[in-house]
């Protein structure tokens, strides 16, 4: 009599301890709310870092080549034409391709960029020539770490496209697309831009231009060319940059 009683009250007490199959379902429903919620932010934070430090990765690689081509500093004696494919290739074999790890690379045809490339403001770039590249006689090539690079030479002052003075001498736009072949090239989100003139080096879009004038290129309002300088800026920190 004792015995089953005792036997009872321990079995009572398991049955007091364990969950219905009701109230599992719903703790794993609050748990999937939860994460529907948060895990979007959590994969934008991560792919804001991955990117950051690709676009890093990229500035150091294309500055370290410029010291290499030009390790007395002075870009005086290089010659930059628009619209001169063997003077853009020659410039392209002489000072870049002698210093980087490039898998391949095309002049002026297909088969080195993707095909179709954005502003943040969700229009076409305006001399993009599907996967030909960025623009007219230019040169693009594939970077062992997987960059797709775009270069492509200007006449105009720059002030008003690009934010650096160039005293109306030609100069390069380097477009670089960080994580090569997939998407959503765009320029401000995966594929930013560099500068080469003979007068300034290599720096970035925006550089003479003041933080407003910078932060409203680089929104969902604007073209994305100043972004990269946005980044420096804000000291390659992610958490200073919202425009993802």
């Amino acid at each position: 009599m004792f015995k089953n009683s005792h036997c009872e009250r321990s079995a009572r007490r398991q049955r007091t301890k364990a969950f219905t199959l009701a109230e599992v379902l719903i703790t794993l429903g609050i748990i999937g709310i939860v994460a529907a919620m948060t895990m979007p932010a959590v994969i934008t934070k991560y792919h804001q870092k991955v990117t950051i430090t690709q676009l890093k990765k990229a500035y150091s690689t294309l500055s370290q080549v410029m010291i290499s081509a030009f390790p007395d500093g002075d870009f005086s004696q290089t010659e930059i034409r628009d619209s001169n494919t063997v003077q853009m290739k020659n410039w392209f074999l002489t000072n870049i391709k002698p210093y980087m790890k490039i898998t391949k690379y095309c002049i002026d045809r297909a088969g080195c960029w993707n095909d179709g490339t954005y502003m943040l403001s969700g229009s076409k770039y305006a001399w993009d020539q599907g996967n030909i590249g960025m623009g007219y006689n230019v040169i693009t090539f594939i970077t062992s770490d997987g960059y797709f690079v775009n270069i492509d030479a200007f006449t105009e002052n720059s002030y008003g496209r690009f934010g650096f003075n160039n005293d109306g001498q030609h100069y390069l736009i380097f477009f670089v697309d960080v994580n090569g072949a997939k998407r959503p090239n765009i320029v401000g989100k995966d594929v930013y831009v560099f500068a080469f003139a003979k007068d300034r080096g290599f720096i970035t879009p925006g550089r003479d231009l003041e933080d407003s004038a910078v932060d409203s290129n680089c929104s969902n309002n604007g073209t994305g060319l100043y972004c990269t300088e946005k980044i420096i800026r804000s000291g390659w920190q992610t958490n200073k940059v919202n425009f993802w």
